[in-house]
């Protein structure tokens, strides 16, 4: 059974080769990370991916799990979650931004990470900073879509860490 951190490493990774000319990062950019420009000096697209909590779904059609001050009883390890992340593009221009999207859309919809629940848009707010940040190359527009799939996640993780 595969844990969270499994279910997001997967996500992470169908990005990462599904684009392999466009960076990725998790949770942020690192403050010591060169950003990479196109030869007209523009920097490049990229992605960041952002995971929230995964809310358990007991109660709401899921497994009925009965737990008291001790935790979980008998030898359940583990639980039907809805998890839920944001996917957001940076590139240099809007109409980079909205074919960097969709490929983001085309990579994860119906995807089923870690063998687990299938991937759908869980949407954005439709307005939003309408603003570039940035002046003349360093120039980048901002667009995070949200993301969720159902997810049986066990208590111990399958790589290991």
């Amino acid at each position: 059974m595969p844990s969270l951190l499994d279910w997001q490493l997967d996500i992470y990774r169908r990005l990462d080769t599904g684009l392999p000319n466009t960076p990725v990062f998790l949770e942020g950019v690192p403050e010591s990370t060169q950003i990479v420009k196109d030869p007209s000096g523009f920097y490049k697209p990229s992605l960041i991916v952002w995971f929230g909590q995964a809310f358990d779904l007991s109660g709401f059609g899921g497994r009925i799990s009965v737990a008291d001050l001790c935790g979980m009883s008998g030898e359940d390890t583990e639980s039907t979650k809805q998890a839920g992340f944001i996917v957001e593009s940076v590139a240099p221009s809007g109409l980079s931004l909205l074919q960097l999207a969709q490929a983001v859309r085309d990579l994860l919809v119906g995807y089923t990470p870690a063998d687990q629940g299938e991937l759908s848009e869980a949407g954005s707010g439709t307005v939003r900073d309408p603003y570039p940040v940035g002046v003349g190359d360093t120039l980048r527009f901002y667009l995070a879509i949200g993301y969720k799939g159902t997810v049986n996640v066990g208590k111990y993780s399958e790589t290991g860490s």
